[in-house]
């Protein structure tokens, strides 16, 4: 009570009677927080007994908690709900503990690498960010201190001052017995990162396998070339010239498998003039030579011309991507089928061939497979329309199928043969029973041919003229197929009808067919 109302009091024997009162009231004070603590402890307990929740097995606990849709930070709120759900998550480590998304928080999960840690267990983290305004040297220490049992480092720096440059190839310099992947990413006014005097990872790092830097760090490549290990490297925007360091480095990998990169835009070489009347071309760009032990070759490009200069008739798949936004580097039609036929020489290629071929607004994108796979993204629409492109070296597709994309146009062009395509598949977003757009191709010596839809389509069909109309289109020569197929799709109602276009005519509702993704799927 305050010293305003103790005055007030009228009388001696009052406030008397008061002060007396006093170490009674604090003395039930104190007890309350205990007893209001107890009471929730018994409360709790009650709810661990009874809720369902609780009493799930922690197996099981585990598999919810590890589930895509629940996030790291929403894995540890759940290791906090009560002693049964944090007992489960510390009791499945591998499952929940060792796989850390990007942060830029890492000396805050100390005691997370420490339990992984004290059980030998591998942890995977998928980005570090240092960056000036973070405790860069304790995320280093702690990167130091944990290097040994790390099997995937990605790390990103951004603008970090000298000194902290310093215990960035300080921790760098710590061998990394476990490392299998390693991503390295500079963005940064303040100069290079300072290379490890030993080398980095001290020259021990046996298991490292997949090595990805960005464009600002592959001038560091040749630092790992120590490592006779590494089967996958991933690189950013590179020039395409012979000349240019990178593609000596490349061939110093002798176990190099898979390698992506990003081509830079080809500088333009114009005639110069010497002299009146004298005219010097400068000469045609080198060659560029590839690892002879690669198998599989991903590239982005802003231009298919950047594709002259590249020996790779020994790689198994190659795949190739026009990026979609560099519109001032679009390719002319006639000067892509050429290359095209170039990258795709006959003699490296089957008699018999299946292409896939996905169709959209502007552009397509086709995948030809056989004993080796030749993939191009986002090329220029307009090469359908060659019939070069299917009468040359690309005859061989005995079987092609193609995958309509919600926003593709009905094409105005004189129909295209494809005089060696013998089995259709034709795969669509929309319902079967909307009108198909004319896709611009003829095929005389179809045999077969299956309409699909996508996974997530309608599976009813109601049979209509659209679909007879679009059959007819195909320009096939034959009286009737030899098989027409619906996947995706019940039968409908009069579905006898079909059997005027095919002698065998099937309905396979339970099998849909998704879209591929062709530059994933190498």
């Amino acid at each position: 009570m305050s010293a305003h109302h103790t005055s007030d009091l009228s009388s001696a024997h009052e406030l008397a009677l008061l002060q007396a009162a006093l170490p009674v009231r604090s003395a039930v004070r104190t007890s309350e927080p205990a007893q209001h603590g107890a009471d929730i402890a018994v409360e709790t307990s009650v709810c661990e007994t009874h809720s369902p929740a609780t009493r799930l097995v922690p197996e099981l606990l585990c598999l919810i908690f590890s589930q895509p849709d629940l996030s790291f930070a929403d894995r540890i709120l759940t290791s906090h709900v009560c002693h049964a759900w944090r007992d489960a998550s510390l009791a499945f480590p591998a499952t929940l503990w060792t796989r850390v998304p990007p942060t830029t928080r890492l000396d805050t999960m100390a005691p997370l690498l420490d339990r992984t840690a004290a059980l030998g267990l591998p942890v995977d983290l998928m980005g570090v960010t240092l960056a000036a305004t973070r405790p860069v040297r304790a995320i280093c220490e702690l990167l130091k201190r944990h290097m040994w049992h790390i099997r995937t480092l990605g790390l990103t720096i951004i603008d970090c001052t000298r000194s902290q440059r310093d215990d960035i190839t300080s921790a760098q310099e710590v061998e990394a017995p476990m490392l299998r992947c390693l991503y390295w990413a500079e963005r940064h006014s303040w100069g290079p990162i300072p290379l490890p005097t030993t080398g980095f990872f001290s020259g021990y790092a046996p298991k490292l396998e997949r090595l990805e830097l960005s464009a600002k760090t592959v001038k560091y490549l040749s630092s790992f070339t120590a490592f006779r290990s590494v089967r996958h490297i991933i690189v950013g925007r590179v020039d395409m010239y012979a000349e240019d360091d990178l593609w000596r480095d490349l061939i110093s990998f002798p176990a190099l498998t898979n390698l992506d990169f990003a081509a830079r835009p080809l500088r333009r070489n114009a005639a110069v003039s010497f002299a009146p009347g004298v005219v010097m071309v400068p000469p045609p760009p080198t060659m560029i030579t590839l690892p002879h032990t690669l198998v599989r070759l991903r590239i982005q490009v802003t231009s298919m011309s950047q594709l002259s200069v590249l020996d790779m008739d020994h790689i198994s798949s190659v795949c190739v991507a026009r990026l979609a936004h560099s519109t001032r580097f679009m390719d002319d039609a006639d000067g892509v089928v050429g290359l095209l036929v170039h990258l795709s020489p006959a003699h490296i290629l089957p008699v018999r061939a299946e292409m896939e071929m996905i169709l959209d607004a502007s552009s397509v994108s086709f995948r030809i497979s056989g004993e080796l796979t030749r993939t191009f993204l986002n090329v220029d629409a307009d090469i359908i329309d060659h019939p070069s492109f299917w009468e040359s070296r690309f005859g061989i597709v005995t079987s092609l199928t193609l995958y309509m994309s919600t926003d593709f146009q009905e094409r105005d062009a004189i129909a295209t043969p494809c005089p060696n395509v013998e089995h259709l598949t034709v795969v669509r977003v929309k319902h079967l029973d909307v009108k198909f757009p004319d896709i611009g191709l003829t095929f005389p010596n179809l045999r077969t041919l299956a309409l699909a839809l996508v996974p997530d389509s309608s599976h009813s069909l109601v049979f209509t003229d659209e679909i007879t109309t679009f059959i007819g289109s195909l320009g096939y020569e034959a009286p009737k197929l030899e098989t027409l197929c619906f996947h995706g799709t019940s039968a409908p109602v009069h579905s006898d009808a079909f059997h005027g276009l095919a002698e065998e005519v099937r309905f396979d509702e339970d099998k849909s067919v998704p879209f591929p993704n062709l530059w994933g799927d190498m």
